[in-house]
């Protein structure tokens, strides 16, 4: 079930992220203060204003390595954002790179990306991707079954991932 909750503010907000423990963080694309926090999810307390400088509309937002990423599609000439505690924001190098019309930003094993509707590229990364290979203790059995979740008979390399039969009738996946 979903339960309404009120913004910090009203607003055009665009995406949410959290840290995973503590916090949860949200952007808007228009007004004064652009972001919000929450701990909780169910009070949202008005952040710092994601760009103070030339407005920017701020569409997505997302955490990583300890830093919150904010993405722009519009407005000011610094569209990417960060923030070691989703309320106090500092902009990026300010370049063309980062002019796009940056939709969304993602993140994954050391690797930020962020996609763009337009602009030179319409893609770009920071960061580096260092998948962790996969060892028995990662391997989750799509059966319930620990017993045949330990009969698999081989490891798999660091490029096999995904489901793969254990010899004894069900599916595992190896996760890396």
């Amino acid at each position: 079930d979903w339960t309404p909750r009120n913004a910090a503010f009203a607003a055009d907000w665009r995406s949410a992220t959290s840290d995973g423990s503590t916090q949860f963080v949200a952007v808007a694309h228009n007004q004064t203060d652009r972001s919000m926090s929450s701990p909780t999810g169910v009070t949202w307390t008005a952040g710092g204003d994601v760009d103070d400088t030339d407005n920017a509309n701020w569409t997505s937002v997302t955490y990583g390595q300890s830093t919150y990423v904010a993405v722009a599609d519009q407005g000011g000439t610094n569209r990417v954002m960060t923030s070691a505690n989703g309320t106090a924001w500092d902009s990026q190098t300010d370049n063309d790179a980062l002019k796009g019309d940056w939709l969304s930003v993602t993140y994954r094993c050391g690797l930020f990306v962020a996609v763009a509707g337009s602009g030179t590229g319409r893609i770009m990364t920071s960061g580096t991707c260092v998948p962790s290979v996969p060892t028995i203790g990662s391997v989750v059995s799509a059966a319930a079954d620990s017993v045949a979740s330990s009969r698999m008979t081989r490891r798999r390399t660091p490029t096999e991932r995904g489901l793969f039969r254990n010899g004894q009738g069900s599916c595992q996946f190896i996760e890396a």
